[in-house]
């Protein structure tokens, strides 16, 4: 063998062992960060309190959104499945129900930490659901502990080498990275600063139901999501009682528009809030509104 032809060789087989080794430090390092665990200070959560109502656990389900990732009947389904990237699974909420405790299951919804400290997967948007009463929360595990067991979807979260590139970088967070960067943005924004004190027990039911099913998409200030093309909800002002009505109980904006996202949501989420909700909902943006325009 010629010395070109040795060095070209020592050449190839150095690169090859520094991808290698490339690939086992990404694997190692996003495993470290995929094994972090949070210790918080959470008092338990006790279920004795409260008259857990199944069917109004049903129903908030629905509005907050748990069947948009965990499908109708809480078994789970595949969320994102990218190629050489992650395959993205919400999991069976029967099985974690039934391996968790009450205060398990809290620590999980409201500040997205497993039973054994670490984050749950991105996409839990444990940074809205901290708004639910302790009442309502109550009312949504005493529904999912009494639901029929639906057999969960074959896949399980997985991430690939670019998913676990993308965990390093900071691209794929998980569900306590994302409450970290969104913290600061939580306690100051317009939503925020109005105080119940302030606000007519209907316009606190609607101040609340607007924190746990409006924010997720439509962002903590509610002036919308450039990302997910949510608008302000500055344009609530512009409805007039009975197209809000209709706005919420068939999805057609002024117009009679069909909606991309909202019509869905109005099918699928909003479509469960009661007559009483829906009119607190539409005075509490009104008056949101008007405090913005002062």
């Amino acid at each position: 063998m010629s010395k070109a032809l040795r060095i070209l060789k020592n050449l190839l087989l150095g690169i090859l062992l520094l991808l290698v080794l490339a690939i086992v430090i990404i694997y190692i390092w996003s495993e470290i960060k995929l094994n972090r665990t949070y210790d918080l200070d959470i008092p338990p959560f006790d279920m004795a309190k409260y008259q857990p109502n199944i069917e109004e656990g049903k129903r908030l389900s629905y509005i907050i959104g748990c069947s948009g990732c965990h499908d109708l009947e809480m078994q789970g389904q595949v969320l994102w499945d990218v190629p050489n990237v992650l395959t993205m699974v919400a999991p069976n909420l029967m099985d974690i129900a039934k391996s968790s405790s009450d205060s398990d299951l809290e620590k999980m919804i409201r500040h997205g930490i497993r039973k054994d400290g670490t984050s749950v997967i991105m996409g839990m948007p444990s940074e809205f659901f901290r708004y639910i009463t302790d009442q309502d929360l109550a009312n949504i595990i005493a529904y999912i502990r009494n639901k029929p067991y639906v057999d969960p979807p074959d896949q399980t979260t997985s991430y690939k080498l670019l998913g676990r590139l993308g965990i390093i970088i900071g691209e794929i967070k998980n569900s306590r990275e994302s409450l970290a960067e969104i913290e600061p943005r939580v306690e100051n924004n317009s939503l925020a600063k109005i105080s119940d004190d302030s606000l007519t027990d209907q316009l606190k039911m609607g101040k609340y139901i607007t924190q746990i099913a409006c924010t997720e998409c439509h962002g903590f200030n509610l002036q919308g999501n450039e990302k997910g093309k949510t608008p302000d909800l500055m344009i609530a002002y512009g409805y007039s009682p009975e197209d809000w009505q209709k706005l919420m109980t068939t999805g057609k904006g002024l117009g009679d528009r069909e909606l991309r996202l909202m019509s869905k949501m109005v099918k699928y989420r909003f479509s469960h809030f009661t007559d009483e909700e829906r009119e607190a909902v539409y005075l509490f943006l009104r008056y949101w509104a008007e405090s913005r325009m002062k």
